[in-house]
């Protein structure tokens, strides 16, 4: 089982194109998107007809931190997605079964949000929010945000980085 539901072959997602920004061209180096065999990730080699120039605007989670997440959740009555911001805070740092790293997260986010950063309050990114955990139990049903800590995606992504 896989936690893939952004970029699912299975789902008929596929590769269009990039587009340009600030002048410079992407294009990409496969044909398909490389994806990450359990987490909800995916990356997709590209060349730019420009020399980028690397950032890598990460930080470390730390719980109560305050975080803001960005993404394009719908909103009901408008005429097209809009970037929507939430504050919030790091409440946990958890591990599951299987021994992956979760930040819980008390943003409101909602489908939409997905893959979109969670940032600290110095505007650095400790994350990427991937899911609503939820669990149903005696007296009701309780819901924590997730997101993928910073140091997960980073690992996934070095070796496209050479």
């Amino acid at each position: 089982m896989t936690a893939k539901h952004n970029v699912d072959p299975g789902e008929g997602i596929t590769f269009t194109s990039f587009g340009s920004s600030q002048g410079a061209c992407y294009r990409p180096l496969a044909s398909e998107w490389f994806l990450h065999p359990k987490l909800d990730l995916a990356v997709m080699p590209v060349e730019c007809s420009e020399a980028p120039t690397p950032i890598y605007p990460v930080g470390v989670a730390r719980v109560l931190a305050r975080t803001i997440t960005l993404g394009y959740p719908l909103i009901a009555t408008t005429d097209a997605p809009y970037l929507l911001a939430h504050g919030g805070e790091l409440n946990a740092i958890v591990r599951n079964y299987k021994g992956e790293e979760s930040l819980i997260i008390s943003n409101l986010v909602a489908p939409g949000n997905s893959g979109g950063p969670v940032l600290d309050e110095a505007g650095l990114c400790v994350g990427m929010v991937v899911r609503a955990l939820e669990s149903k139990h005696e007296g009701g049903m309780s819901t924590a945000n997730a997101a993928l800590p910073s140091s997960a995606i980073l690992a996934f992504i070095a070796p496209f980085l050479a």
